[in-house]
């Protein structure tokens, strides 16, 4: 996840919102894999706190990226 975001900052700062925007679902959908994949073995994910905050963030961001175009 924390190699997408270099690119959404680059992409944003080249005004390239389309593809800064599919970089932060892609970032989403990867914290979403990490925690399913835990969900199905049964045991509790180390870093639930910091994937559920990096999700939300990663939404949010992709969110107002839309608002604004």
């Amino acid at each position: 996840m924390l190699q997408a975001q270099s690119s959404v900052f680059y992409n944003v700062q080249a005004g390239r919102f389309p593809e800064a925007m599919s970089a932060l679902e892609k970032s989403a959908g990867t914290v979403e894999e990490c925690e399913d994949g835990f969900g199905k073995s049964n045991v509790k994910p180390l870093l639930a706190v910091e994937d559920d905050d990096a999700f939300r963030l990663a939404k949010l961001a992709a969110l107002l990226l839309h608002q604004e175009h």
